[in-house]
């Protein structure tokens, strides 16, 4: 693989995991070129990704709401704007990057056991936040995030701790 092939990869996995942690093209788009700034010269272009979820987590980037908000985006991971940040945030980078625990831990810059609770969490909450999504998708005839405000995300078996 040539190095500009590389650094192309780099950029579509990096633009990707930014965009289904902040639900929005153009906030993902300043998340990456925050994380290729913040990047010293002589990394490594597979560092790009996880400059790119620091990025997202240093500035609290939250999903964003509204009709534009990953809108295309599959239900499945449009029910992510349902949990925690910390848990989706742990979820994004441990599940769907594949990132290690020890990584996810440092760019979060939480304990591996606070990471593992995250996303044991996320784990538990995510199926019944995508049974929400399809009811309410089903009962209104729109998709949620069209409908639903952030009053409305404050759903007790979403944020039940125990």
């Amino acid at each position: 693989m040539t190095v500009g092939m590389e650094i192309n990869e780099a950029l579509d996995e990096s633009f990707r995991a930014a965009f289904v942690l902040t639900g929005s093209i153009e906030t993902a788009e300043g998340v990456v070129a925050d994380a290729i700034g913040a990047l010293a010269p002589d990394l490594p272009v597979n560092a790009l990704l996880g400059e790119t979820v620091r990025s997202a987590f240093r500035h609290g980037i939250q999903l964003s709401k509204g009709p534009a908000s990953s809108s295309i985006l599959p239900l499945e991971l449009r029910a992510l704007s349902l949990l925690s940040p910390i848990s989706r945030y742990c979820f994004v980078a441990l599940i769907l990057l594949r990132l290690d625990i020890a990584v996810c831990s440092e760019i979060l810059t939480l304990s591996k056991k606070e990471v593992e609770e995250a996303l044991y969490g996320a784990l538990l909450k995510l199926p019944g936040a995508i049974e929400f999504l399809r009811r309410t998708e089903s009962m209104v005839g729109l998709r949620a995030d069209e409908v639903l405000d952030s009053r409305l995300l404050q759903i007790p078996f979403l944020t039940r701790t125990s």
